[in-house]
């Protein structure tokens, strides 16, 4: 599976705002600076992931982007889905090959009865691959990031002082 750079963009841009901010909003060019991210490219990526409801953007001062599902309900495969479409596509994975009739033969070809055709068998390899895959990718969260960088020691960003006037 080859992970474009807009996947990874958008799962670090989603894994800021649950270890940084914990339901608070951030601001696109908060997210930047601390993951590295060219501010333009991660604008585009929000409103990819804003459109697919995994964050809402916050007008006024406390603005910006917020997740807009707690961590554990934010699987990769919905970050994939978001920003790249269908994974079954995105994998090349179709489903199982169709099965021929015992006994039928594709010209010029001879198999015994009942044997699985050799050509059957690769697709239905690649198709619990790409089950498999999918199954991991749906299992795994934001919430497993978060406990990862958390046993890792990664220190979490400064909230900025929150201003009163009167």
């Amino acid at each position: 599976m080859r992970v474009t750079t807009r996947t990874r963009y958008a799962i670090r841009a989603l894994y800021d705002l649950a270890f940084h901010r914990r339901g608070q909003s951030a601001l696109a060019k908060e997210i930047a600076a601390r993951q590295q991210i060219p501010l333009r490219f991660l604008e585009q990526i929000l409103q990819d992931l804003r459109r697919a409801g995994l964050v809402e953007a916050r007008r006024g001062p406390r603005g910006g982007y917020a997740l807009a599902h707690p961590p554990v309900d934010v699987s990769l495969a919905d970050v994939l889905r978001a920003v790249r479409g269908p994974l079954e596509e995105m994998l090349g994975v179709e489903g199982p090959a169709p099965k021929r009739q015992p006994g039928a033969q594709r010209p010029g070809e001879s198999e015994p009865d009942g044997a699985i055709p050799f050509d059957d068998i690769p697709a239905q390899v690649w198709a619990d691959v790409g089950a498999r895959l999918i199954d991991v990718l749906e299992q795994t969260t934001l919430a497993d990031f978060v406990a990862r960088a958390e046993a890792a020691g990664v220190r979490r960003a400064v909230l900025p002082a929150t201003m009163y006037f009167i």
